[in-house]
């Protein structure tokens, strides 16, 4: 089944060389789809709105929002007990809905 888009609640782009010893802005690069990221505080520049993975993925339709209040990891293992935690993650997932409904 071809991959119409893909959402990104944590990018961890960085594992492509860790894992598979490839080049990350090479599969940045490569991808042919709209997809949306949403980086953390704590999650590398380039994944921000303005950098250059984020900026590649534009080119394709897609996006990056930033949540710089808050760390790696926050939508799929943050403390949903912590108000912000939760405003953020409720955000991010609306926004995620919003653009797998626009690209679908």
């Amino acid at each position: 089944v071809p991959f119409k888009c893909g959402v990104g609640l944590h990018p961890s782009t960085h594992i492509e060389a860790f894992l598979f010893g490839e080049d990350e802005g090479t599969m940045i690069d490569a991808v042919k789809i709209p997809i949306l990221i949403m980086p953390a505080g704590n999650d590398d520049e380039k994944h921000k709105p303005g950098g250059a993975y984020a900026e590649s993925l534009v080119k394709k339709g897609g996006s990056s929002i930033a949540f710089p209040n808050m760390t790696h990891g926050w939508t799929t293992r943050g403390d949903l007990s912590i108000e912000a935690v939760r405003t953020d993650a409720k955000k991010a997932l609306e926004k995620a809905a919003d653009f797998l409904g626009d690209n679908l």
